[in-house]
Formats: C-alpha cells, structure tokens, sequence
C-alpha cells in the first residue's frame, strides 16, 4: 500500500533531483523511495572485522613466537 508523504527539500536539491529522475525515466517518488528502502534495509554486508572475530580461535601455546614461526614456516 503506498502512501503520500510530503517532504521539504532545499530547491536546489528538487531541481537536481528532478534532473536525476528525467535522466532516469523515473519518478523522483521512486528515486526517494528506493533511497529510503535501501538504508533501511538489514545489512547483510558485513564489515571484514566483523566476519574475522566470528571465526573460531586457534588454540596455540602461550610461549609461541609467532613472528618466528611465521617466518620459519615461509623458509620451508
């Protein structure tokens, strides 16, 4: 079901917009309205961070050189 909704814009912003709508062979509604249902939309983007600290943790031994295992490990 759609709605009417009335929106105050900077005049410049409208023109602009209804520029980008012709160019498109849109609507400025459906331009507002895909913006709108965009940045609502459940982000299933996740940043690299994100994914990296749901990985399950290796278990090493505290005493291990990591730098020196490392490069040990490239030498082979």
């Amino acid at each position: 079901m759609k709605v009417r909704v009335n929106l105050t814009l900077d005049k410049g912003i409208l023109t602009k917009i209804k520029r980008l709508a012709h160019q498109r062979k849109t609507s400025v509604s459906q331009i507002v309205e895909s913006y709108l249902e965009k940045i609502t939309k459940k982000e299933s983007n996740h940043s690299i961070l994100d994914i990296v600290e749901k990985l399950p943790k290796p278990t090493l031994p505290d005493n291990l050189d990591l730098k020196r295992y490392y490069y040990e490990d490239k030498l082979r």
